[in-house]
């Protein structure tokens, strides 16, 4: 995953409206279960193409593992605290 992320920060120094990079960058930091930077290049994905099924899909897969853990993490708050 490490080489397909400097490649997509290398693409995206060029070409910072590089949809495609952004949205490889923003696949490995899924992977990598970096939410909030794969968020933050969808959402500037979505400004470019805002047609784009692969980027709207995966948008989709980020916010609902964001919730999954916001939830585990209240849940544990809970137990901690009472």
């Amino acid at each position: 995953f490490d080489n397909a992320f400097a490649s997509c920060n290398d693409a995206l120094s060029i070409d910072p409206k590089n949809v495609k990079a952004l949205y490889r960058r923003a696949t490995v930091q899924y992977e990598k279960r970096k939410f909030d930077d794969a968020i933050t290049d969808l959402k500037e994905a979505e400004k470019l193409a805002p047609e784009d099924k692969a980027v709207k899909k995966l948008k989709l897969m980020v916010d609902k593992q964001m919730a999954k853990q916001k939830a585990k993490e209240k849940a544990m708050a809970k137990k901690m605290f009472g």
